[in-house]
């Protein structure tokens, strides 16, 4: 939103958490998300957790995982 008074712009509402957590090893990221992806189920959304897996080198998304 905008304080006009002020002349500032603040975020109207908090932030949105899209992860969970994450972590690295070696060349890695990995990443729990909070948010259902396009593509996935909601039944195995609900019932584990989604690792998505992040090639830190070449910059580019590899794949997910369910644990």
């Amino acid at each position: 939103g905008t304080i006009a008074s002020k002349n500032q712009q603040k975020l109207a509402a908090p932030a949105l958490k899209v992860n969970k957590s994450s972590a690295t090893s070696g060349n890695y990221l990995f990443v729990n998300s909070k948010l259902l992806g396009s593509k996935e189920s909601l039944v195995l959304w609900k019932e584990s957790s989604v690792i998505d897996v992040y090639d830190l080198v070449k910059n580019r998304y590899e794949f997910s995982f369910y644990v």
